[in-house]
């Protein structure tokens, strides 16, 4: 599994390299065109097939976002993380892996019984009663983790959608994300001064304006 995540890393990274030459060149763009442009190119790439493989935690995926909300904000390296992540909102690429694995579990749940991925379910399904360390434990506990257990039945995921699925978990990730970031964003004493005037996780309003990076890094 680190040969396949520093594969995706390195792609995405070039992905991001990419992204971020256009944004200089054009002497900087609107957060939402960076934005979307960022969600096209780099997280398609970090983030295939983390459906299978996504519950744990990256940290290579972390630091390849933050690269990528330095760009845009146009601050240093040394920047504190929980500031750039409170000016832009993104949700962790942990929990868009969690998303995935939600989205693969309710197409497996619904899939015709008489494909073989279907059957590999099943198999891994059973396993999870009798052993730990399953795809299928790792779903229920992004389930359980979420306020949303009782969708860790199979019979129970088939009655509803996909995309209501996938966005009630996104509900709750964006509302663990936050409180997350509001508990650290108290404990942090270099940003004493930030939380003063910030407590939420949300794009801040002078983002909506196109301004040149170094522009931006002065605001």
């Amino acid at each position: 599994m680190q040969i396949v995540t520093k594969t995706l890393k390195d792609a995405g990274s070039r992905s991001l390299g990419a992204l971020t030459a256009r944004y200089f060149s054009n002497r900087g763009l609107d957060f939402k065109t960076f934005e979307k442009l960022y969600q096209s190119t780099v997280t398609p790439v970090t983030d295939y097939a983390s459906g299978v493989w996504g519950y744990k935690l990256y940290d290579d995926f972390n630091k390849l976002q933050h690269r990528a909300i330095r760009s845009f904000l146009g601050v240093s390296k040394s920047t504190c993380l929980l500031a750039i992540d409170g000016e832009v909102g993104w949700l962790p690429p942990r929990y868009r892996r969690h998303l995935e694995m939600v989205r693969l579990w309710h197409r497996l749940t619904t899939m015709n019984p008489n494909r073989l991925t279907y059957r590999v379910f099943q198999w891994d399904l059973r396993l999870s009663a009798r052993y730990r360390n399953t795809w299928c434990n790792e779903v229920k506990q992004i389930f359980t983790d979420n306020g949303l257990p009782n969708f860790s039945n199979p019979d129970l995921t088939i009655t509803i959608s996909s995309r209501h699925l996938v966005q009630m978990i996104r509900t709750a990730l964006k509302h663990r994300w936050s409180s997350k970031w509001a508990a650290d964003l108290q404990e942090s004493a270099k940003l004493r001064t930030y939380r003063t005037f910030k407590d939420d996780v949300q794009p801040e309003p002078y983002l909506r304006k196109t301004l040149d990076y170094k522009t931006a890094a002065q605001l």
